[in-house]
C-alpha cells in the first residue's frame, strides 16, 4: 500500500524481497509498487553498525528518493527487525522499518516533516499468496 494523500492508502501491487547479504551482516530489500500506473522500484541495503544493536543503511527509491542514495541509522535487534533514519532538505527525514522476522516479511515507510509527527507512507507486505 501507498499514501496518497495527507490520510489515504492505495493499494497496488507490489512486491517485497529480502535476501542475507551482501556480506554476513548485512541484508538487501528490493520493492517494487505503482503509482498512478508507473511501475515504482526501490533498494535499501543494511548492514550492522560497529557497536552492537546499531544498524546502518543505503536507500534509493524511484519516486521517494532520487537522484542519489540516502544514508540511514538506527538500530537492529536479534530477530533481524531495524528501524532507521535519515534525513533530506534540510529537517525532512525518512524512518524506514523492516520486520523480516516471520514468513510474512513487511516495510513501513514514514515520512518526518519538520517539527511535526511522522506520518506513514509506505506500507509494503510480502504475501506469500
Amino acid at each position: 500500500m501507498t499514501r496518497s494523500g495527507p490520510h489515504a492508502y492505495v493499494t497496488t501491487s507490489a512486491t517485497l524481497d529480502v535476501a542475507p547479504g551482501p556480506g554476513p551482516s548485512a541484508m538487501s530489500v528490493r520493492y517494487t509498487w505503482q503509482h498512478e500506473g508507473a511501475q515504482q522500484h526501490g533498494v535499501l541495503v543494511i548492514a550492522a553498525g560497529e557497536e552492537a544493536g546499531t544498524a546502518q543503511a543505503v536507500w534509493l527509491d524511484s519516486f521517494h528518493q532520487q537522484p542519489g542514495w540516502m544514508e540511514l541509522a538506527g538500530h537492529a535487534d536479534d530477530h533481524g527487525r531495524v528501524q532507521v533514519v535519515g534525513t533530506y532538505s534540510g529537517d525532512w527525514g525518512w524512518r524506514i522499518t523492516l520486520d523480516p522476522s516471520d514468513d510474512v516479511p513487511e516495510i513501513v515507510m514514514d515520512n518526518i516533516p519538520p517539527g511535526a509527527e511522522p506520518y506513514p507512507v509506505v506500507h509494503l507486505i510480502a504475501d506469500p499468496r
